[in-house]
């Protein structure tokens, strides 16, 4: 698959931080992995602050404001990718 694709967080170590939230990305079909892109416009703040809290807990950029998370993503996020296991995710649209 090479469209965007929304899903919902179901499982895995994201799923605390970014449940009841419509994610956007890209179903890698060669790794069955999902890569997150970002979130519906009026979930941008909760995905922020998901974010934040996952960072908290992972402690791999030491991001301290949801400010900060918003910057960080917008600009390209050192190249980090959040990938999400095909167990983890389900497509809804």
């Amino acid at each position: 698959m090479n469209e965007l694709n929304i899903v919902k967080i179901v499982d895995g170590p994201l799923h605390p931080y970014l449940k009841d939230i419509e994610i956007i990305g890209r179903v890698q079909s060669d790794r069955e992995q999902f890569y997150v892109f970002g979130c519906k416009k009026n979930d941008e703040k909760r995905f922020y602050r998901g974010i934040l809290n996952y960072d908290k807990m992972t402690k791999v950029h030491g991001l301290k404001t949801v400010k900060e998370v918003e910057e960080f993503w917008i600009n390209g996020c050192d190249g980090m990718f959040l990938a999400v296991e095909k167990s983890d995710y389900e497509v809804i649209e």
